[in-house]
């Protein structure tokens, strides 16, 4: 009885440390983006990914309008003025100033290196997916240059797929 508490306990402790990880390569095309989105967007990882894709490709001016793109397609109830959207500035000024905030989500960044990684082999760490209702879910993720991960908030659409509705600490500051 002793040992299998014991073997019960040490898997609920080994499952309480388990880290999600997933990467994938940046879409080059609106093709590659509809399809990655078709297959991603089904679960709260997924649609973290193609997040945080958005973000990167919008970073780049050559490559903005697959990150506007990306953004409209996984961002919920984003107005259609959101560029010039009062609310958005900050994330906006983020993204085109601040890219070093977004690549410290990367998987082996820190301040030492400036948060330098090929964002075509950008691993994210998704430390916890929390249900918080039927609809929606809390995605925490881990930032290197944070002490702890930050929480951003999925909803599900009538569609059954989710979409990012709350994110405002994903681009707080960093460590320098």
């Amino acid at each position: 009885m002793k040992r299998s508490l014991l073997i019960v306990l040490a898997m609920f402790f080994a499952a309480t440390l388990f880290v999600a990880q997933a990467q994938a390569k940046l879409p080059t095309s609106s093709d590659e983006l509809e399809e990655q989105i078709s297959k991603q967007a089904k679960t709260p990882e997924g649609v973290v990914h193609l997040f945080m894709d958005g973000i990167f490709l919008y970073s780049e001016s050559e490559t903005r309008a697959l990150g506007r793109q990306a953004l409209k397609a996984v961002l919920f109830n984003l107005p259609s003025d959101w560029e010039s959207n009062q609310a958005y500035q900050r994330f906006i000024k983020r993204i085109k100033k601040e890219t070093h905030i977004f690549r410290s989500y990367c998987k082996g960044t820190s301040a030492a290196n400036n948060y330098k990684v090929d964002l075509n082999k950008c691993e994210l760490t998704i430390v916890k997916v929390k249900k918080d209702g039927d609809k929606y879910r809390v995605v925490s993720l881990k930032s290197t240059g944070a002490d702890s991960a930050r929480s951003i908030t999925l909803q599900q659409d009538d569609k059954g797929q989710w979409k990012v509705s709350t994110f405002s600490s994903i681009y707080l500051g960093v460590k320098k």
